[in-house]
């Protein structure tokens, strides 16, 4: 599913400038786009003991054509299957990762591991422990607050763009659910990053 957004914010305009949402190529004004991808993990009857949220954060301005591509040949040169990412059939074994040895799945780990750090994304992932909520609309709130304290605490970064697109694939419906409730929970550990600069 995507959301798309637009910013409602008013940027202060400087004579003769551009305002921060365009960049200029080759004496084009280009609106600049912002992709969010939204995953969680963590099972929806609570069983996990934590529950994480990641939003995956691409500036689309930077290609990643060329990272993916050199990816896919290191799989190819490596014997391996380009099948999609999914770290806990990889790891145990399961999915189209069944009949895999541990050793091609440790390659597959790694090969995926140097792709994210190449890539010109940052991210942001939210842990909470499930021991620490006692219903989901705790949860809930809480990870729209921390979503929304997100937001704020790099404004001038998300206001940089003119268009922000998120992505979610629907995957649990306490991602996708508005809260409605108050949050006095305790704070998640919360983690920035510029995948790039690890």
């Amino acid at each position: 599913m995507i959301y798309r957004f637009r910013w409602l914010f008013s940027y202060l305009q400087v004579p003769g400038a551009y305002p921060p949402a365009f960049i200029l190529s080759r004496g084009i004004i280009l609106a600049r786009d912002l992709s969010i991808f939204v995953d969680e993990s963590g099972d929806r009857g609570g069983k996990a003991r934590y529950y994480l949220l990641t939003l995956v954060i691409h500036d689309q301005a930077d290609s990643i054509s060329d990272k993916v591509a050199r990816y896919e040949e290191s799989l190819l040169r490596s014997d391996l299957p380009n099948i999609p990412f999914h770290s806990e059939p990889l790891l145990n074994g399961h999915g189209p990762y069944q009949g895999m040895s541990l050793e091609q799945r440790k390659k597959m780990l790694y090969s995926f591991n140097i792709l994210v750090q190449r890539l010109p994304i940052k991210y942001a992932t939210f842990a909470y422990r499930r021991c620490e909520f006692d219903d989901l609309t705790k949860l809930t709130a809480r990870m729209k607050r921390d979503i929304s304290g997100l937001l704020f605490d790099h404004l001038d970064f998300f206001q940089a763009f003119d268009d922000v697109k998120v992505y979610y694939d629907n995957g649990q419906d306490i991602v996708k659910r508005p809260s409605t409730s108050p949050s006095g929970s305790p704070s998640p550990r919360a983690f920035w990053s510029d995948a790039r600069h690890r």
